[in-house]
């Protein structure tokens, strides 16, 4: 398909509000911090990720998502962070995940890949319910609109809205 993906430095931040805690990301774990006292929570479950290049938690801040590589596959994976466990591993992506979002609820994530394609996820059983395909070049970033909607910006000057 002649995509290709550099594997160059990406990280990531995000503030999960209703926890008080900052998620950074990068390499290959994501790392927790208290906002208040500025203290390394106790480390989220290894993910067995080679990079995590994008991260993301639900408002309330009981789970976080973060999106990577393991060796030249894409994956995303989902955290509980009130007990640091890895929930589960979202594995369909041929190349790096660099965008994930998930909704306000928990209950859907959705991945965006070098792959060229999107993903919708159930997070609460690990199942791809959808493959978002229509780019010609990686899928850079990846939300939920409102109405049951989500946006994607792809490396080929694209953005699409998709009905989900």
């Amino acid at each position: 398909d002649g995509m290709t993906d550099d594997g160059g430095g990406d990280a990531a931040v995000c503030f999960a509000g209703g926890s008080g805690t900052v998620l950074g990301a990068g390499d290959g774990a994501v790392l927790a911090w208290n906002a208040a006292t500025g203290s390394l929570n106790p480390a989220l479950e290894d993910a067995d990720l080679d990079l995590v290049a994008a991260v993301c938690a639900t408002p309330d801040g009981s789970l976080a998502m973060g999106g990577g590589q393991r060796g030249t596959r894409g994956v995303a994976a989902v955290w509980d962070l009130e007990k640091g466990v890895l929930v589960r591993a979202l594995k369909g992506h041929a190349l790096r995940v660099r965008s994930v979002a998930v909704t306000d609820d928990g209950g859907r994530g959705l991945t965006a890949s070098a792959d060229a394609t999107a993903r919708l996820w159930d997070l609460s059983t690990g199942a791809c319910l959808r493959e978002l395909r229509g780019h010609g070049g990686w899928v850079v970033s990846a939300r939920f609109l409102q109405n049951g909607r989500a946006v994607t910006a792809s490396h080929d000057e694209t953005a699409k809205v998709w009905e989900i």
